[in-house]
């Protein structure tokens, strides 16, 4: 308050402003100061719908950027997915071919061994 007055004193010394000019400088610097507090109200309310529309924005921004991860990670689940019923496959075919492999070698043996068997009976016979 002491300030104001200072300032006030200060800026009249510097106008030169006194008697009847004194309430028109007041009934201004009042204008001013009404109008200053309007302007400070205008901007916090300004401020405040610009964070608000940046808000929105942001979450808009966050939920297109979780659609997209979403649907990378589905992609690159289904890429694996596939991936591995491939191999899966594969590692089942290979199993199928050494089963086959190891059967037609002991099909050759119990061939072999039954053919022996038989000509060991046909010369016990003879």
């Amino acid at each position: 308050m002491e300030a104001e007055g200072s300032c006030t004193r200060s800026a009249r010394r510097d106008l030169g402003v006194s008697g009847p000019t004194l309430p028109r400088a007041r009934s201004i610097a009042y204008a001013q100061r009404a109008r200053e507090r309007e302007l400070l109200k205008r901007v916090d309310r300004e401020e405040a719908e610009a964070t608000a529309r940046m808000e929105v924005k942001f979450a808009d921004v966050e939920r297109r950027q979780i659609e997209r991860l979403q649907r990378s990670l589905e992609h690159e689940a289904s890429r694996l997915l596939e991936d591995a019923s491939r191999e899966f496959h594969k590692t089942i075919r290979a199993a199928q071919e050494e089963t086959a492999r190891r059967l037609a070698r002991e099909l050759e043996r119990a061939v072999t061994d039954l053919s022996a068997q038989g000509e060991r009976l046909l010369r016990q016979k003879t």
